[in-house]
């Protein structure tokens, strides 16, 4: 293999699994440079999204438990088995996936403390300044204090392809203990400068209905609203471009009597919306051509027959067969035939109420500040040259 040229050696490791390219780091100091090289590391990222798996990673709490599931675009599991997260927690804490991208995941904690975290390289880092309070929405950014009104704060997770960075985004109302003054304020956390920072921004509306986290589609985060502090249904859609850091509001699409709830998802690479209404249906639309209000089309209505009422969907994705993956109530793995109108459980997940599913890729990204790193240094050069 030293005969061989960089770019031979770089043909034949970018087809290698993540696990098995972990292991060749190992060989010797020029595979680890190649191998943690930016351009090798997109390269072999694009190939990984570019397979035909669909990937899960699952949450069960109380315990810190990560369940890998592996999924072939038809019907049959090819690979399952668990692995314990980077956090230690007690028996009465809880972790939650605030989202999943490019193998990278934003954990939160009930001791509200929030990580990043690569389950492949088990590279984890710590968000600094990243606590929330619950108790009368007060909530701790960055040294700043300030009271959440209306519902909960938004949070959102993405990768930046103008900057090349990965953003955490937090928004949330700024005012004062009488809860008045109200003010819309937006932090932005960047992985490469590890510090958030207030973004100048106006937010399209002051109440929101959901703390769900940010669904991501070619770069902008997006969320359900409430159009007012009197509604109490979410039925408007908010974006933040994580490129150009600005929110705008999205029509979505016209709604019968009778909804009660419309959330946000992503499917086939388009954002969706789910619309569900009181008589235990729920309409599925997909916005074809981003952007264009004409372009939500309809794409199935999921009915469900059980007594228990309406349950919650997570679109997860399309299988090849055409079949969708969704998981309903945080507690079931379903397939759903559109075309027949028909669902089968693959299989009951046994989760608690914070149970949470992603789709997943792996991938080798480094959770490394590279601006930080040389800083340090630098500043090591500095000191050594004064020393002498």
């Amino acid at each position: 293999m030293e005969s061989l040229s960089e770019g031979i050696v770089e043909d034949i490791l970018i087809r290698l699994p993540e696990d098995s390219l972990m292991c060749c780091k190992c060989v010797s100091k020029q595979w680890l440079n190649l191998i943690s090289k930016p351009h090798f590391v997109k390269l072999h990222l694009k190939k990984s999204k570019a397979k035909e798996q669909c990937k899960l990673i699952i949450v069960s709490p109380p315990d810190p438990c990560f369940s890998l599931k592996y999924i072939e675009k038809y019907t049959a599991w090819v690979e399952d088995y668990e692995f314990y997260g980077p956090i230690n927690l007690d028996e009465d804490k809880v972790v939650r996936t605030l989202g999943s991208c490019d193998g990278l995941l934003l954990l939160f904690t009930s001791d509200r403390e929030m990580f990043l975290w690569n389950p492949t390289t088990q590279q984890v880092k710590k968000v600094p300044g990243g606590s929330i309070r619950r108790t009368g929405y007060h909530r701790e950014l960055s040294g700043i204090d300030y009271y959440c009104c209306g519902y909960f704060p938004l949070y959102g997770f993405g990768y930046d392809e103008s900057t090349d960075d990965y953003k955490v985004v937090s928004h949330g109302n700024k005012t004062n203990k009488k809860m008045n003054n109200l003010k819309s304020e937006v932090y932005v956390y960047t992985l490469r400068k590890d510090s958030w920072r207030v973004v100048k921004t106006k937010f399209p509306c002051l109440s929101y209905g959901s703390e769900k986290p940010g669904v991501l589609v070619d770069g902008i985060l997006h969320w359900t609203v409430c159009p007012h502090e009197r509604s109490c249904y979410s039925t408007s859609i908010v974006s933040f471009d994580l490129r150009s850091e600005e929110f705008r509001g999205i029509s979505p699409p016209k709604f019968e009597t009778g909804m009660k709830a419309c959330e946000v998802g992503i499917l086939g690479g388009h954002l969706c919306t789910l619309q569900y209404y009181d008589n235990s249906y729920v309409d599925v639309w997909a916005m074809k051509d981003y952007g264009i209000v004409e372009s939500w089309t309809k794409l199935f209505r999921f009915k469900d027959h059980r007594d228990r009422g309406i349950s919650r969907l997570k679109l997860l994705q399309i299988l090849r067969n055409g079949d969708i993956l969704l998981v309903r109530n945080s507690t079931d793995l379903v397939m759903y035939d559109s075309q027949r109108q028909r669902q089968k459980s693959v299989n009951n997940m046994d989760f608690f109420f914070y149970g949470d599913v992603e789709t997943y890729v792996k991938s080798l990204v480094s959770l490394e500040a590279e601006n930080g790193l040389k800083r340090k240094a630098n500043r090591s050069k500095k000191i050594s040259s004064k020393k002498r």
